[in-house]
């Protein structure tokens, strides 16, 4: 536990590391990151709806679904909010972005950051493209962040 103030405030940070099972969606999900770097979903026999990140049952009709489906490395960012600050558990050094992106061929949104030189360009329908890290352990954070793609070489 540690103390800092800010602003006159008094604010206590309190961390509850713990380690939990994935269970059969994420598992696969992950193990797709770490092995292939390819995103997969699923995808609903009933609505048709393709799920990302990866769940076992849809929550718009409460099916069960198996059916894995590869998208898009590429999508369109739904949402976003720009951190200007660092913090030890942050995933990136400030300044970055955590978005809502719609990747090609999801219904759903997959929340995670985009770095960007511009964080003003950043708006509803930017496209922004996966970007991996070299070496993969079947995280999340295997896809390092997300890029706008006019910001990336051809």
């Amino acid at each position: 536990m540690s103390e800092q103030a800010e602003s006159g405030a008094r604010t206590i940070e309190i961390e509850f590391p713990y380690t939990s099972a994935t269970g059969h969606a994420v598992g696969v999900f992950l193990t797709a990151f770490r092995d292939e770097k390819k995103i997969l979903g699923l995808k609903c026999p009933q609505c048709g709806r393709v799920v990302v990140p990866a769940q076992d049952y849809c929550e718009l009709c409460a099916a069960d679904m198996s059916q894995w489906v590869e998208v898009g490395q590429e999508g369109t960012v739904v949402t976003w909010t720009v951190v200007r600050r660092d913090h030890v558990l942050y995933p990136h050094p400030a300044p970055f972005a955590y978005a809502m992106v719609r990747l090609d061929g999801a219904d759903t949104c997959l929340l995670h950051t985009v770095l960007a030189r511009d964080y003003d360009a950043i708006q509803p329908g930017a496209r922004v493209r996966a970007v991996w890290k070299d070496e993969r352990t079947g995280h999340i954070r295997d896809l390092d962040h997300f890029a706008p793609i006019e910001e990336q070489p051809s």
